[in-house]
């Protein structure tokens, strides 16, 4: 599963809840508007910790091949300019 797609949610969801028990908690009954945001709350950690695993652990070992050849490229001009002796 994508963690990283899902993170609007980590807004979204308790923002939601907010609203939902902000404008109809008085018809609720106490204990259900506890459990729901409480719920809700947890979900929304649950996605946290699932971002966060998968940004600092699943790309760990990727490696970006483009990146090592411009650095290869770079050393090279500069070896050439080091390399080459100014004319008097």
């Amino acid at each position: 599963m994508e963690f990283l797609n899902l993170a609007p949610l980590v807004l979204a969801l308790p923002f939601a809840m907010f609203l939902i028990i902000g404008l109809f908690g008085y018809k609720m009954c106490p204990k259900f508007a506890g459990i729901l945001g409480t719920s809700v709350f947890a979900l929304t950690s649950i996605v946290c910790y699932g971002i966060a695993i998968q940004y600092f652990v699943a790309n760990k070992g990727k490696q970006k091949p483009k990146q090592e050849k411009k650095n290869k490229q770079t050393k090279h001009k500069t070896q050439k300019h080091q390399n080459t002796k100014p004319n008097k």
